[in-house]
């Protein structure tokens, strides 16, 4: 029993540091084999030091970082005057 909860809490980490648009931690822990949210978080907690809330946000945070990125600057035409039409 102790390895598949190892096993579960394992996947649930993965889904929550790899986040797709729609990941909550409740479907990370339903489709992870939880039944119990309150559970779930403890263990969570106990083995990874940290609440499963903590890792979605910090995953989020990450990806919000990195894939903003600057437009390059030859791609940038600043507006220029011609002269009157």
């Amino acid at each position: 029993m102790l390895v598949l909860r190892r096993m579960r809490l394992a996947t649930a980490r993965q889904r929550l540091q790899s986040p797709d648009p729609g990941t909550t931690v409740t479907t990370a822990a339903f489709d992870s084999g939880f039944a119990h949210l309150g559970r779930f978080s403890q263990e969570y907690a106990r083995r990874f030091g940290e609440r499963p809330s903590e890792t979605l946000r910090g995953a989020r945070q990450r990806r919000a970082c990195c894939t903003t990125s600057a437009v390059p600057a030859a791609a940038v035409r600043p507006f220029e005057s011609r002269g009157a039409a």
